[in-house]
C-alpha cells in the first residue's frame, strides 16, 4: 500500500506556511498604516469676533501612531494665512503624546462679514482629520448676535429633527439637553432685548452647544441601536426582508432623515421580537415532531412484534389441528 504521510505532512507544512506569510503580510500593512497618525481637536466649534479684533482657540493633536511625527503644523482652510498665528508654528509629536497649539485669529478692518466654515486639521506628511470650526464675523456685537440667532435658527430646527426618534428610542437624556438649550436661548433673547449684545452672544452659544449635543446623542442613539440589531440579527426568521430595513436604516442616519427612520427601526425591532418567538417554537415543532414519529415508529414495531407473535402461534397450533 502507498505510503500518504510523507505528502500528507508536506500539505500540512505548505498551508501553515502560507497561513504565516497571509499573517505576517496583513500585521504588516497594519503596522505600516500606523507608524505615523495624527488626530485633531479642537477647544470651540463656534468662536465669534467683529472687525479690527482678535479671536482665539487651542488645537490639540494627538500621535496615535508608533513613530515620530516631525514638524506637525496646523493649517487652516478658507480663510486668509495673514489672519492667522500658531503658537508653536511647529512641533514634533512623540508617539502616545499630544501638543496644544493657540491659533489667534486676528480680523483686520474691512474685513467681509459674515459666517465662515473653516477645515482645521494638523498636518506634516502625513494628515490627522479635518475639524470644522465655525467663524462669524461681524461689524459690531448685535450684528454678530444677529447672526448667531440665524444660527441657532438652523440647529434648533436639526435638534427638533433629531427629537422626532422619541417615536422608537429613549429620549430621555437628549431632552435635557434640548431643554438646556431652550432655557439658554431664553436668557440669550433677554439680554438681546436688553442691549447687551455681548452676554447675548454668551448665551448663544451655550444654546448652540446644547442644540448640537442633542444631534450628537441622538446620532449616537441610533448607531447603538442599529449595532445591538446587527448582533441580533441572526434572530430574524428569513422569510422576512430584514435587509432592505437595515439599508434603509442606515441611509436615513446618513441623510439625518430622523422623521424617518424610526419605521425600520421599528421594523426590524418587530422582526426580532417575532424571531424570539419562532425559533423556541420552531425547536419546540420539531422536537414534539420527533418524539411523535418516535411514538408512532414504536407503536408500529410494537404491532409488528404483535403480528409476528400471532403468526408463530398460528403455525405451532396447526399440527394439533391436523391429529384431531
Amino acid at each position: 500500500m502507498r505510503n500518504y504521510k510523507p505528502l500528507f505532512l508536506f500539505a500540512l507544512i505548505s498551508i501553515i506556511l502560507l497561513v504565516l506569510i497571509e499573517s505576517y503580510g496583513i500585521s504588516q500593512e497594519t503596522s505600516s498604516s500606523t507608524l505615523k497618525n495624527l488626530k485633531l481637536s479642537l477647544s470651540d466649534e463656534y468662536l465669534t469676533v467683529t472687525t479690527r479684533n482678535k479671536t482665539s482657540f487651542i488645537a490639540t493633536a494627538n500621535n496615535t501612531g508608533t513613530e515620530i511625527v516631525e514638524s506637525v503644523n496646523i493649517s487652516i482652510k478658507d480663510i486668509s494665512n495673514e489672519w492667522i498665528s500658531v503658537i508653536p508654528q511647529t512641533k514634533d509629536i512623540f508617539p502616545g503624546e499630544t501638543e496644544k497649539y493657540l491659533v489667534v485669529i486676528d480680523v483686520p478692518r474691512g474685513a467681509d462679514t459674515g459666517v465662515y466654515k473653516l477645515g482645521v486639521k494638523a498636518t506634516d506628511k502625513v494628515e490627522s482629520n479635518t475639524e470644522t470650526l465655525t467663524l462669524i464675523i461681524g461689524k459690531d456685537s448685535k450684528e454678530v448676535a444677529d447672526m448667531l440667532l440665524k444660527e441657532i435658527e438652523r440647529i434648533k430646527a436639526e435638534a427638533e429633527r433629531a427629537l422626532l426618534i422619541k417615536k422608537c428610542l429613549d429620549i430621555t437624556v437628549i431632552k435635557t439637553f434640548h431643554e438646556d438649550a431652550e432655557v439658554a436661548f431664553e436668557n440669550g433673547m433677554k439680554e438681546y432685548g436688553n442691549n447687551n449684545y455681548e452676554k447675548a452672544i454668551n448665551w448663544f452659544k451655550y444654546a448652540i452647544q446644547f442644540e448640537k449635543q442633542v444631534v450628537n446623542k441622538a446620532e449616537i442613539t441610533i448607531k447603538t441601536e442599529l449595532e445591538a440589531f446587527n448582533s441580533s440579527r441572526i434572530l430574524i426568521p428569513p422569510f422576512y426582508k430584514s435587509e432592505e430595513q437595515f439599508k434603509l436604516s442606515e441611509n436615513y442616519l446618513k441623510e439625518k432623515n430622523y422623521d424617518k427612520i424610526c419605521d425600520p427601526i421599528l421594523n426590524i425591532r418587530k422582526f426580532i421580537i417575532i424571531g424570539l418567538i419562532f425559533w423556541p417554537g420552531m425547536v419546540i415543532f420539531f422536537v414534539v415532531l420527533l418524539i411523535l414519529l418516535f411514538v408512532i415508529y414504536k407503536i408500529k414495531k410494537q404491532k409488528e412484534r404483535v403480528m409476528r407473535l400471532l403468526k408463530v402461534k398460528k403455525r405451532l397450533e396447526e399440527p394439533y389441528q391436523e391429529e384431531s
